[in-house]
């Protein structure tokens, strides 16, 4: 049955995302047209169980730069410089019109 072979492939890549991702890219490798996929898929997970795939490392994460705190400017601040909150601007504004 299917759930034996997720069960036996999920010895050997213990992640279930990774499990999916690596068994769904051998599916789509190794399917051909006039066969059933369910086939293909009882293949694929019996060769993941028996560690007949290359493995590979992946790349350590990189750490991005951190960006300076003064470049972010709050908008209650922008809008404030610019004397848009402030009381005094609106009465002024209102009494040149």
């Amino acid at each position: 049955m299917r759930s034996d072979l997720v069960h036996s492939a999920g010895r050997s890549i213990e992640n279930r995302f990774l499990l999916t991702t690596v068994a769904c890219q051998i599916i789509r490798t190794l399917h051909i047209d006039s066969t059933r996929t369910e086939d293909t898929a009882n293949q694929a997970l019996s060769d993941i169980s028996q560690e007949r795939y290359i493995p590979v490392t992946l790349p350590k994460p990189v750490t991005p730069a951190l960006t300076e705190p003064w470049l972010i400017t709050p908008a209650s601040y922008a809008i404030a410089r610019r004397g848009y909150l402030s009381s005094d601007a609106s009465h002024t504004a209102r009494a040149s019109k």
